[in-house]
């Protein structure tokens, strides 16, 4: 493992901000490394992100209260401000979310439900025009989807994967167009749009293979390559030419976290490999940590590590080279953000919101008996600036 100097990230964040007329009101400094920008309108986790331009749309989530959102929240990366324009119909969480060619967002599947431990797996699929402030329902999934994932296409197009399917939306028809079947059933998987006809998808609750999905010829197949273990929770990053790294991840056998990551070589079809690829340096593993991209960089902060039943959140990061595949380890984060979101922008990553065990309030709630406490929703934005090389 090695340092980053905290001294550039300070430099390329000031920078960056201070291209906006009211970046230094709003960015609190709390540390080297990460700096506070102005909190979220409503505290989620399990939310879904997606970017179009200087604007990023999180939709739904579990609030603090244990009540699913249904507020649109956007956050405009130029001045440094929120708003919550529209609504969706219902709150929703664990959903998969887009960002069209023409600016709208595709909200897809997911689950919904009173509260957070009546929560059930929904078709339901909506396109949100942030600039209009208007919300339609689009075409209902084939089946109800419970943690899927999503790309879009240049041409507009969505594929939309998990369960027994891969789906593919045409918004110009306003119909799902094409059901490719998959060799496994995909829950909490990870999957990562190679090139516009391809996708590959990783893992999933149970599983530790990996498969192909051929948009062109409508078929997806099963490859050689597996991982050592299943593996849920993990995230995925595209690695030109032609490799993809996996990150961290849950035992699905265990239920233990890993720190491990792993290298699959897709350039040669027919013989796909995988070999083990450098450790994250995060004692007792990571899952359900965010992810983004910043030119060759990816940050991957927060999560939490489970070890014999128990979860502690995480306020670790780490910055991945794509280049050389190194990994580094910034500065820790201001508070625990588990099932956070995360995404590039113009200086360097945002991290949204999750979870924080060191936040005050926790909800607690009878049911049938029963007291239940729910995980503490948070607020808090940070960011890290980084170099563009």
């Amino acid at each position: 493992m090695r340092t980053v100097q905290t001294g550039l990230l300070l430099l390329a964040i000031v920078a960056g901000l201070a291209a906006s007329a009211v970046a230094e009101e709003a960015a609190e400094s709390s540390g080297p490394g990460w700096q506070r920008l102005p909190d979220m309108p409503i505290g989620v986790f399990a939310a879904a992100l997606s970017a179009s331009g200087q604007r990023v749309v999180i939709t739904g989530g579990i609030t603090q209260t244990g009540i699913l959102s249904d507020v649109v929240q956007v956050f405009d990366l130029d001045r440094l401000r929120w708003s919550t324009p529209v609504r969706l119909p219902r709150g929703v969480c664990m959903h998969a979310q887009v960002s069209l060619p023409d600016g709208r967002v595709m909200v897809i599947g997911g689950q919904t439900g009173e509260r957070v431990d009546r929560l059930r797996a929904v078709r339901d699929c909506y396109l949100v025009d942030v600039a209009l402030g208007k919300v339609v329902e689009a075409a209902a999934l084939p089946q109800a989807l419970a943690a899927p994932t999503a790309h879009a296409l240049s041409d507009g197009r969505v594929i939309a994967i998990g369960g027994n399917t891969a789906s593919i939306y045409d918004p110009k028809r306003g119909s799902w167009v094409r059901h490719i079947g998959l060799r496994e059933s995909r829950e909490h998987h990870a999957s990562v749009l190679v090139d516009e006809g391809t996708v590959l998808v990783v893992g999933g609750v149970n599983r530790s293979s990996l498969e192909w999905i051929d948009m062109y010829r409508g078929v997806s197949r099963g490859l050689t390559a597996e991982l050592p273990m299943p593996l849920d929770d993990h995230r995925l990053v595209y690695l030109k030419p032609g490799r993809v790294w996996v990150l961290g991840g849950q035992n699905g056998t265990t239920g233990a976290t890993t720190e491990r990551t792993w290298l699959v070589d897709l350039r040669d079809p027919e013989g796909v490999t995988l070999q083990e690829g450098p450790r994250l340096g995060i004692a007792g593993g990571v899952a359900d940590h965010a992810t983004a991209a910043f030119g060759p960089w990816v940050v991957v902060a927060g999560g939490e590590t489970e070890r014999r039943g128990g979860d502690i959140e995480l306020s670790q990061a780490r910055l991945l080279d794509t280049r050389d595949g190194r990994v580094w380890s910034l500065p820790q984060m201001m508070e625990p953000h588990d099932d956070a979101v995360a995404a590039a922008a113009p200086w360097g990553v945002v991290v949204f919101g999750g979870y924080s065990p060191k936040r005050v309030g926790s909800a607690h709630f009878t049911e049938d008996g029963l007291e239940i406490t729910l995980p503490i929703a948070s607020a808090t934005v940070e960011a890290v600036g980084l170099p563009a090389q």
